[in-house]
């Protein structure tokens, strides 16, 4: 037999400690996902910036999709970055991918550097993932993604319309 303490309802739940708590609506914002509205082209083993210029979703309106390409939350905390780079050689119809890397860069310095080397065994598209947790101030710092494509004969890297970013701020 429980002996709860506070008030049961539909919006309460009994906790561990045989008391009823109030279910909280607790939400990692701000938080944006941004992808390449088609392909963007570069230079072989050229480290380039991802042009992301379309927003899935942008909770804060803090992704620049137009000049920047970057992410410059106006709220402090701790931020995880996800970013997933599909690359691929401009010349695809005769061309592999030895290589792909992914850098997340915070204020123009890389925190994180993926590297996927696929030079025993060339493919046609190549993946590469870079996750990072990132303290940021909320009013200047900002984080920008990169990515680097390393073709079989030189062809200029193809970043392809599924290159995508997300990020969202940890709740405490």
């Amino acid at each position: 037999k429980l002996s709860a303490t506070g008030t049961k309802s539909s919006s309460t739940f009994l906790r561990g400690d045989n008391s009823f708590a109030t279910v909280s609506a607790e939400t990692n914002t701000p938080y944006f996902e941004v992808k390449l509205s088609g392909t963007s082209d570069f230079g072989d083993q050229v480290r380039t910036k991802i042009p992301f210029n379309t927003e899935r979703f942008d909770s804060a309106n803090d992704f620049d999709s137009s000049t920047n390409y970057r992410h410059t939350p106006q709220t402090a905390g701790k931020y995880i970055y996800q970013l997933v780079v599909y690359g691929l050689s401009s010349n695809s119809a005769n061309s592999n991918v030895k290589g792909i890397e992914a850098y997340i860069d915070k204020n123009g310095s890389s925190v994180q550097v993926n590297e996927f080397d696929y030079t025993d065994n060339p493919i046609r598209q190549a993946q590469c993932v870079a996750t990072a947790t990132i303290d940021m101030n909320g009013s200047s710092d900002y984080v920008e993604f990169y990515g680097t494509v390393n073709t079989v004969d030189g062809a200029n890297g193809r970043f392809s319309a599924y290159t995508m970013a997300r990020g969202w701020r940890l709740t405490s």
